[in-house]
């Protein structure tokens, strides 16, 4: 049996090192999770947009503060589901 999990994968660029650094933003039954870096076995993307104007690292945070954290379903509330939200939510600040 094959599962699935989506995520949002962010490149962040650092203006003070000038680092370019992975952010993986993801829902599942234990909440939302933000942590740096990536899936490296697995990474399929289904799609992806390039901001003209950089949107800082604090604008992104607070999207994703401001997102739901309880009551995963795998039906009708999944990580799919936060995964469109999440990334819908970003988009709608450039």
């Amino acid at each position: 049996m094959d599962f699935t999990h989506e995520a949002v994968r962010l490149f962040i660029h650092c203006r003070k090192c000038g680092r370019d650094m992975d952010l993986t933003c993801e829902f599942s039954k234990s909440g939302k999770e933000l942590r740096w870096g990536h899936y490296g076995k697995h990474l399929y993307r289904k799609g992806s947009k390039e901001f003209r104007q950089r949107l800082s690292y604090n604008s992104i945070r607070n999207v994703f503060d401001e997102m739901w954290q309880n009551g995963y379903d795998l039906i009708v509330r999944n990580c799919g589901d936060w995964a469109k939200d999440f990334y819908r939510r970003v988009c709608n600040l450039a």
